[in-house]
C-alpha cells in the first residue's frame, strides 16, 4: 500500500495529462495544436493522432513525475520545495489544456 503524500499529485497529475490528451486528439478536422510557448505542436506536430499523444506525453510524464518525485523525497528543504512546483505545474498545464480543449469542443469551434 502506497502510504506517500506523493500519490495523490502523481494521480492528479496523471489525471489531469489524460483529460488533456483525450481533448487534444478528440478535435475534428481542422484543428491545429498550437506552436510553442501556447501549445507543443513541436512536439506533436500540428494534427497529433492518439499513438503520437501517448508516445511522446507519456514519455514526458514519466519523465517529469520522477524527477518530481526525487526531488520531493531529497533531504534539502530548496530540492523538495521544487519537487512540489514541478508537480504544480504540470497539473497547472494539463488542466489549463484540457479546459481550453472542452471549451473548444463545447464550441464547436474548429
Amino acid at each position: 500500500m502506497i502510504r506517500d503524500s506523493v500519490f495523490s499529485p502523481l494521480t492528479s497529475s496523471f489525471l489531469a495529462n489524460v483529460l488533456d490528451g483525450y481533448t487534444t486528439v478528440a478535435h475534428p478536422e481542422g484543428y491545429e495544436e498550437a506552436g510553442f510557448p501556447e501549445g507543443s505542436a513541436f512536439l506533436l506536430r500540428q494534427h497529433p493522432s492518439a499513438a503520437r499523444y501517448v508516445a511522446t506525453m507519456g514519455a514526458l510524464q514519466v519523465a517529469a513525475s520522477f524527477a518530481a518525485y526525487r526531488l520531493q523525497h531529497s533531504q534539502k528543504r530548496f530540492l523538495k520545495l521544487l519537487g512540489h512546483a514541478l508537480m504544480i505545474q504540470g497539473i497547472y498545464a494539463h488542466t489549463d489544456g484540457y479546459i481550453g480543449n472542452a471549451l473548444l469542443l463545447n464550441q464547436g469551434l474548429p
